[in-house]
């Protein structure tokens, strides 16, 4: 009897020691779980910020409005046929060269970033505008074209060029090879800083160099209000690094 009672009292006690070790490890996998579950998704919800890492952006050979002076320097990369270039070129443009623009507070630089897989005038209308920087005449061409009815036009008549005060042969001759060239150089170059839609503006403080620290990013056609604002911010921000003694 002691013998099949103490066989029993064992037989309970394994039990039990069982039964306990089976409540840990099912207790140890829920928490191990829920400690992978969270390692798992915790970055989703609160991923860390990502510092901004410094960029430079340079001026050099690009169109530009404005005096060169200027406090603050803004670099748009654009390109004919997207309308929502056109909507700053013609709604936005004229209201910062008459805020900033005008009085020498600001420096505008033109970048072109042609989108040639949906636009297939881009980077053709780019180059006849590079050739025309070369006579002076950028502006001239980069108001006409985004004035005109629709964005989608495809080329510059023979017509519009000599009204313009250009040889359309000579404009023509370029645009096939030095303008076209530095069409693709400059969406390269806005390839590296990380363009990836126009339009992409970028905002520096002048460094009376062609070589310019990024201060300020913006994408599409903002409105009016959204420059002013980073411009105002860039020109407080000048001011309190060179304070007027």
């Amino acid at each position: 009897m002691s013998t099949g009672s103490t066989h029993e009292f064992g037989s309970q006690a394994t039990r039990s020691f069982v039964e306990k070790c089976l409540d840990w490890a099912v207790l140890l996998a829920v928490v191990t779980g829920g400690v992978t579950m969270a390692w798992t998704y915790w970055p989703a919800r609160q991923a860390p910020a990502i510092p901004i890492v410094p960029q430079t952006i340079s001026i050099e050979n690009a169109a530009t409005r404005g005096q060169t002076d200027a406090t603050v320097v803004m670099v748009q990369y654009s390109e004919f046929q997207c309308p929502y270039c056109k909507v700053f070129g013609r709604d936005i443009m004229p209201a910062l060269d008459a805020k900033y623009v005008n009085p020498g507070k600001l420096l505008v630089a033109f970048r072109h970033f042609p989108l040639d897989s949906v636009h297939k005038a881009a980077v053709h209308l780019g180059a006849v505008a590079e050739c025309a920087r070369k006579s002076g005449s950028f502006w001239k061409v980069h108001d006409f074209l985004f004035s005109r009815d629709t964005a989608s036009g495809s080329s510059l008549q023979r017509d519009d060029i000599i009204r313009l005060g250009m040889n359309p042969d000579v404009l023509e001759a370029c645009s096939q090879h030095e303008g076209e060239a530095s069409v693709l150089r400059d969406r390269q170059e806005g390839v590296s800083l990380g363009v990836e839609g126009t339009p992409t503006f970028f905002f520096a403080l002048n460094e009376a160099t062609s070589s310019l620290r990024v201060e300020e990013r913006l994408a599409g056609a903002q409105p009016v209000e959204t420059f002013s604002r980073v411009i105002e911010l860039l020109l407080d921000r000048a001011q309190s690094r060179h304070p007027v003694k």
